[in-house]
């Protein structure tokens, strides 16, 4: 669908429907978008977490935050230059504020 409209650059993706995240995430074309956050529901299932967590790590994303509900991944490259823009930040203060996520302890 991304590449059928030409979407090709995104702030946020948020992906929620319920348990096939992850199958869905492998189909996306990684070398042709770009996204600088990605908010995936896992729902507190710890192998779906750390399913997720390692998928994103391989595609260039670190785990930012996480609640009960949600992980929140954010493009390595975004992080490192700061380039997250005004969207996108605005999103994920939000995303945050509703979903009371807790930034991760070392």
């Amino acid at each position: 669908m991304l590449l059928a409209t030409n979407a090709l650059s995104l702030d946020v993706f948020y992906l929620d429907i319920e348990g096939a995240e992850l199958e869905v995430l492998k189909t996306l074309p990684f070398d042709k978008i770009d996204v600088a956050i990605f908010v995936v529901e896992y729902n507190e299932d710890q192998k779906k977490f750390n399913d997720l967590k390692e998928f994103f790590e391989e595609k260039g994303y670190q785990l930012e935050d996480y609640s009960i509900i949600d992980t929140l991944f954010i493009k390595n490259e975004y992080v490192e230059n700061k380039k997250i823009n005004i969207s996108g930040k605005v999103f994920y203060d939000e995303v945050k504020k509703r979903s009371e996520l807790k930034p991760l302890k070392d």
